[in-house]
């Protein structure tokens, strides 16, 4: 299920849902970058978060490699791709509070609580913007960079985005989670995927 297909009136419920159905797309790589892979215990099934997590892990190695090949000495060009890289950057910071967030609830079988719905919509929201920066990125190594493509396919999805803020303004105003690792994993989550949102609505092209 792609990000853009839910409708913007979806539920939280039927967002977890389509959270729990979603099957991995990606062929999982061998390569060192899967340690970001959440550690279950060995008597534990997979679950979805996990299966997100790695497939989200593989793309943005994919979109990490892709910026890996800029080469344009257009100086116009060059300060896209600069742009683009502190995006990837921001976005991997994000790709690692995740990591610490779904390992400690694993571990404390949290991922079917409250949190699952703020998880699902931070998950489908980072599909859809990875997407668009990979697009982006093949396009800048071709000097062909389709900007109202880009801003198009952002927009498209940033009702995920409005929805993860209202799922944690439930988890901020709840004290379940207060006082414990959980807590404050979630607590550095929250900040590194509003400052990721601040820096991708910069200009860029």
């Amino acid at each position: 299920m792609h990000p853009t297909t839910l409708r913007p009136s979806t539920s939280s419920s039927e967002l977890d849902a389509a959270w729990e159905s979603d099957e991995v797309s990606r062929q999982e790589k061998e390569s060192s970058y899967i340690g970001v892979l959440p550690r279950l215990e060995d008597d534990a099934p997979v679950h979805s978060a996990s299966r997100r997590h790695l497939a989200l892990a593989t793309a943005i190695h994919e979109l990490e490699e892709e910026c890996a090949r800029f080469t344009s000495y257009d100086v116009s060009a060059r300060a896209a791709q600069l742009a683009l890289r502190k995006r990837v950057g921001s976005l991997a910071l994000v790709r690692n509070a995740l990591e610490t967030a779904v390992d400690i609830a694993a571990q404390d079988r949290a991922l079917e609580g409250p949190i699952a719905p703020y998880l699902a919509g931070v998950y489908l929201w980072l599909d859809g913007v990875t997407e668009a920066l990979l697009t982006l990125a093949r396009q800048l190594n071709a000097v062909l960079p389709d900007w109202s493509a880009f801003r198009e396919t952002l927009g498209a999805v940033s009702w995920l985005y409005d929805m993860t803020l209202a799922e944690q303004a439930r988890i901020e105003g709840s004290e379940v989670y207060s006082g414990t690792a959980l807590g404050e994993a979630l607590d550095g989550l929250f900040v590194d995927v509003v400052l990721f949102k601040v820096t991708l609505a910069e200009p860029l092209g």
